[in-house]
């Protein structure tokens, strides 16, 4: 027998995601059809603007840190060979004092990453179990749950599904039905309920995949080796590495040190893009929509904050 219980979401999970629904609602009632993809855009487009100043802040200080590398490589050196405590005490406060001299900030370049990742938490949470924050995919589910449990063999079936899509929340709680659901592909439905799919939940099934699906990827869905979704994890990669080479070609351009200490880093860099790689391939796909639109958004700032700044 299904028990009912409630689940209780992060809270900052549901403040982004009643942010994401709102955003949802409104261009559900302009374009039900791709309606996922576009609230993704326009809550990436959000985010961007808000963290706007911090953005314009951070390359500042970036870019005063590229400029002061000279003295902060003459305070390196001249410390370079002494261990103790009292000399990389007094290496720490001489390089403290450069910093405020040019004010900068040392961790200046961190700041918009660090703000980011809950904000990508977050998304995460949204996409992962939409019947949670978006009202219209809940809907939708809760009576896909109620079609599935009129099956005379859905246990068999949830039974099956679960060991496929390797789903640990017990099953025989109602509400966790709808989180199985969610990682169910179309094919998934047509192999095991296509007695729903052709016909009790034929028009549920249509008007999830039209709010899902985005350009032909299905954004609830992690991508798909041999289909058009691998597309994002590519776009992801690429967008991040475009990113970084834009960066480094900054500090080449001001400081020939800075450049050498960027190139140090290649490894560090293909571990990450691989790391990111890999990511997007086992997350929904609309995190890594975000995440490449995201990062598009961010090479436009980079190019508009260094004309500004010169």
């Amino acid at each position: 027998m299904f028990l009912l219980t409630t689940t209780k979401p992060s809270f900052l999970a549901v403040a982004f995601g009643y942010v994401f629904n709102e955003i949802f609602d409104w261009l559900y009632h302009l374009s039900p059809v791709g309606s996922l993809g576009l609230a993704i855009i326009v809550f990436t487009i959000i985010v961007r603007i808000a963290l706007l100043p911090l953005s314009y802040k951070q390359q500042v200080s970036t870019q005063k840190t590229q400029k002061m590398q000279p003295e902060l490589k003459k305070i390196q050196d001249k410390y370079k060979d002494k261990k103790d405590l009292d000399s990389q005490q007094a290496m720490a406060q001489e390089m403290n004092a450069l910093y405020a001299k040019h004010g900068a900030n040392p961790i200046g370049g961190c700041i918009t990453a660090l703000v980011q990742f809950p904000i990508i938490i977050a998304l995460f949470a949204v996409l992962k179990t939409p019947y949670l924050y978006i009202a219209k995919l809940k809907t939708i589910y809760d009576s896909l749950t109620i079609k599935v449990l009129e099956l005379s063999n859905y246990q068999e079936i949830l039974t099956e599904l679960a060991k496929i899509k390797k789903y640990k929340p017990d099953i025989n709680l109602t509400e966790n039905i709808p989180g199985l659901l969610t990682n169910l592909t179309k094919t998934d439905w047509n192999t095991h309920f296509s007695t729903l799919v052709n016909g009790p939940a034929q028009n549920l099934l249509i008007e999830k995949n039209n709010i899902e699906t985005f350009c032909g990827i299905n954004l609830i869905n992690p991508p798909v080796l041999m289909s058009i979704s691998i597309i994002i994890p590519i776009l992801t990669v690429l967008t991040t590495y475009i990113s970084i080479k834009m960066t480094s070609k900054a500090n080449r351009e001001m400081d020939e040190q800075t450049a050498k200490m960027m190139q140090s880093m290649n490894s560090m860099t293909n571990f990450m893009l691989v790391l990111i790689f890999f990511s997007a391939l086992n997350f929904p796909s609309g995190l890594g929509l975000y995440w490449a639109l995201g990062s598009i958004i961010q090479i436009g700032q980079q190019l508009l904050f260094r004309k500004i700044i010169k």
